[in-house]
């Protein structure tokens, strides 16, 4: 047997040319391998949520800012916070350096260019911006904070909690360190409240006030405002009837000053200071622009004069107006302006029968300085005739005139027919008195 047949290989042998060989195996075809994409995909919008590293969420503690820079990364930031349920979250970036940014939040996912809750800023939004929740629900919040390279700010998040609070007959001093700064604030005066806020520089720069109720103001939604760009004085908003509530204020500085620093003011009717009749009152309006606010009282056809004297010379302007601030534009008396440095007075006569309300403004060209106001306000004249005060002229009345006349009673039963004051009732009285009887004792 030949020695090839012992073989332990079981291929068969196969002759060539004379020679003998093992024939190869066959080649085995591996199956195609199927790779699906979606776990790759998958994986990717994990890592990129949002345009945003998911490695890169920063959490933000409530009324803890964090100094934070968009550095080169232009896809920007993404911060998670976390306020619990049932409370007003305000999410704040005041930049240090000036760049156009973006804002978006959403709750429980990172915000995108299609999908938010809230936004504000824009491609070209130099200005700081802030986002916010009413009311909040449980579980996380995401912000995405997106702008020009290398772009440097502080990121805060706010609830009620933590919020600077204005409070009615306090005052609060800030700052904005650039133009297009903004800062908030919340006030809460309670309902059926006539409500005052005032803003008072130390030096003037352009400003914009505004106030609204339950949700942060914005430059096209408020319920008052006052100032905008280059108004470097000082500004004043008010509510006449407030609501049971929350009102926020924000101060921001608009073009064209590099911002700076200012007082803001809260008051009511009760807190607002009140000028009495015959009682001086001194104060002074420290800068140009600087405006100061008062509270008169007046019965129905008196007559009101306010006096202002000043114990350094300025310029400046004396405005009164019924029932609410009075400005540039409306006002029911005035007296001064720019460059007038004299004493000012303003009478309004007859009264209405309510609430005055006065103001002082330091105007061009001087630094302001200190003045005194004073009040004098007489009784309404009394009507010719009538001796009790009813508002009527009665035919007794008129016998009683005529026996004054006469030396028959005292003049002191019937002040109202003595028209001039010489303790005497003459012929011509007793005609004015009559005339009271016959058209009564209206105006």
């Amino acid at each position: 047997m030949d020695r090839f047949d012992r073989t332990t290989d079981a291929r068969p042998i196969r002759c060539e040319g004379g020679r003998r060989r093992l024939a190869q195996p066959e080649r085995r075809r591996r199956a195609p391998v199927r790779t699906s994409l979606a776990p790759v995909l998958a994986l990717l919008v994990t890592l990129f949520v949002g345009g945003v590293r998911a490695q890169e969420v920063i959490n933000l503690n409530v009324g803890t800012p964090v100094l934070d820079d968009l550095g080169l990364d232009t896809l920007g930031r993404l911060y998670r916070v976390t306020p619990g349920a049932g409370h007003h979250l305000i999410v704040t970036i005041e930049k240090v350096t000036d760049f156009a940014s973006q804002m978006d939040l959403k709750f429980k996912a990172a915000p995108t260019e299609a999908d938010h809750d809230d936004r504000d800023g824009g491609s070209a939004d130099l200005t700081d911006q802030a986002v916010e929740v009413v009311l909040t629900k449980t579980g996380s919040y995401f912000i995405l904070v997106t702008g020009d390279a290398h772009g440097r700010y502080t990121i805060a998040a706010q609830t009620e909690d933590t919020l600077p609070v204005l409070a009615p007959g306090a005052s609060l001093s800030d700052d904005l360190v650039r133009q297009g700064g903004e800062r908030y604030y919340s006030l809460s005066p309670g309902g059926a409240q006539h409500l005052f806020v005032t803003l008072d520089k130390a030096e003037p720069f352009a400003s914009r006030t505004d106030l609204r109720f339950k949700f942060l103001p914005e430059t096209n939604s408020s319920d008052a405002s006052s100032g905008g760009d280059r108004a470097t004085g000082g500004q004043a908003v008010e509510i006449r009837s407030t609501k049971a509530g929350t009102y926020f204020v924000r101060v921001s500085a608009t073009c064209c000053d590099r911002g700076g620093a200012y007082t803001l003011t809260a008051n009511t009717l009760a807190t607002l200071p009140l000028l009495m009749n015959g009682v001086p009152l001194v104060d002074d309006a420290p800068a140009q622009g600087a405006e100061r606010y008062y509270r008169m009282t007046s019965v129905a056809g008196a007559a009101l004069r306010l006096t202002m004297d000043k114990l350094s010379r300025f310029a400046s302007q004396l405005d009164i107006r019924f029932g609410t601030l009075p400005n540039d534009v409306d006002r029911d008396g005035s007296d001064g302006g720019d460059r007038d440095q004299s004493d000012q007075s303003v009478l309004i006569s007859p009264t209405k029968a309510g609430d005055y309300f006065a103001r002082v403004k330091a105007t061009c060209c001087d630094n302001g300085g200190r003045f005194r106001l004073t009040v004098a306000s007489s009784e309404p004249p009394a009507c010719a005739g009538d001796c009790n005060g009813d508002g009527e002229v009665t035919v007794d009345e008129l016998l009683l005139l005529v026996n004054i006349s006469l030396d028959a009673a005292a003049v002191t039963q019937c002040r109202a027919g003595d028209a001039n004051g010489d303790g005497a009732i003459a012929v011509n009285e007793i005609i004015a008195a009559v005339n009271r009887g016959l058209a009564g004792c209206g105006p």
